[in-house]
């Protein structure tokens, strides 16, 4: 699997594609919290959703803009907090 580096924070990071299309970065390591499989036979490699199973723990791969600390300045859309309603 062909990695890049995280230009915000430094962390060893792959991209992969979404079911949607869209090219996304996930964290390198598997993470019992991690919720996505990732298939590199391909290029780019397919990221897809790990389906839950009762009483069945597979590590998955996290969505790096979840761990990044510099997340929110890469995104597109404005992020709105239901409580508040504000934008930021």
């Amino acid at each position: 699997m062909k990695t890049a580096t995280c230009r915000s924070c430094g962390a060893g990071i792959v991209w992969a594609k979404t079911k949607s299309g869209k090219l996304c970065p996930f964290d390198l390591t598997l993470s019992p919290e991690g919720k996505w499989g990732i298939d590199d036979r391909q290029t780019p490699p397919l990221a897809e959703k790990i389906e839950a199973h009762i009483g069945v723990s597979t590590p998955g791969f996290t969505s790096h803009f979840a761990t990044c600390p510099d997340a929110l300045k890469w995104r597109r859309r404005p992020v709105r907090h239901a409580s508040r309603g504000v934008m930021r």
